[in-house]
C-alpha cells in the first residue's frame, strides 16, 4: 500500500516467502498531526512504512520501534531494578540515594561546584579544600562480606560526604571528588581542571564495569 500519507505495509515472511496480507490492521496516518499506526504482527515479517517525502514517515517507525523496545524492556527487568521506575520511588525521598537526573545535568551542578557556570558558583574554593580532604582510605564496596580483607588497591578514599580520586576510581586527576551511583553511574569535578563529570546508563552493571571509567580516561587525555 502506497499513498500520500505515510501508511503500514506487512512485508514477505522469510521464513516461506508467502504473502500474509490477511495479518494486516493498519490504522492512523495523516494530516499534520499523526498517531502512531496500530499494526498485528506476526515474528519473522517485516514492515515497510511508505509515503511521499517529509510526511513523517521516520517520526514514525523510530517512535513505534523506541515505544515497543522501552516497553519489551521493562518488562524484561527483575521486580527490584523496576520498581526505580515507578511513580512511588521518584516521588520518595530518602537520604543519600534515589536522584534522578540525567548525565548533562549532574555534570553541570558539579562543575558549579569548581567553577562558573552561567555566572553561578556553588562553593567557595575553601570549602571545596575542606570537605575533599580525605578521611579514610579503607573504605569497601559496598555489600562486600564484613571483616574481608580489601587489598589498597580496591579501597575508596572518603572526604565529607564524597569519594576521593584512588585507584579503583581515578576520575581524572588527584583533586577530583564525586560520588557513584546505582548501576555504574557516577557524577564528580576536578577543582584543578575546573570541570564537572557525569555518566548515567539505562543498562545497569554490577561488577567490573569500565564504562564511566574509560570515558573518564578520555577526558584526562583530553585534558593532557
Amino acid at each position: 500500500m502506497s499513498c500520500g500519507v505515510p501508511s503500514c505495509r506487512w512485508g514477505e515472511d522469510r521464513t516461506n516467502e508467502s504473502i500474509r496480507a490477511q495479518h494486516r490492521d493498519h490504522r492512523g496516518g495523516g494530516g499534520a498531526h499523526q498517531q502512531p499506526p496500530r499494526c498485528h504482527r506476526e515474528h519473522s515479517q517485516e514492515i515497510a512504512f511508505t509515503g511521499v517525502s517529509g510526511r513523517g514517515k521516520t517520526s514514525l517507525a523510530i517512535d513505534t520501534i523506541h515505544s515497543e523496545a522501552q516497553l519489551r524492556y521493562l518488562k524484561g527487568l527483575s521486580p527490584f531494578v523496576r520498581q526505580f521506575t515507578t511513580r512511588t520511588w521518584r516521588a520518595a525521598e530518602f537520604p543519600a540515594a534515589n536522584m534522578l537526573s540525567d548525565a548533562r545535568s549532574v555534570a553541570r551542578i558539579y562543575a558549579a561546584t569548581v567553577s562558573d557556570v552561567d555566572v553561578v558558583r556553588l562553593l567557595d574554593p575553601s570549602t571545596v579544600e575542606s570537605m575533599t580532604v580525605v578521611q579514610t582510605d579503607k573504605t569497601p564496596m559496598y555489600g562486600l562480606p564484613s571483616g574481608l580483607h580489601i587489598p589498597a588497591d580496591r579501597s575508596f578514599y572518603m572526604s565529607l560526604g564524597f569519594m576521593r580520586s584512588c585507584p579503583p576510581m581515578p576520575m581524572v586527576g588527584p583533586g577530583s571528588f564525586g560520588h557513584p551511583g546505582s548501576g555504574g553511574s557516577i557524577g564528580f569535578a576536578d577543582p584543578d581542571a575546573g570541570v564537572g563529570f557525569g555518566y548515567v546508563t539505562n543498562l545497569w552493571s554490577f561488577r567490573d564495569d569500565s564504562r564511566a571509567a574509560n570515558l573518564a580516561k578520555a577526558v584526562r587525555s583530553c585534558l593532557g
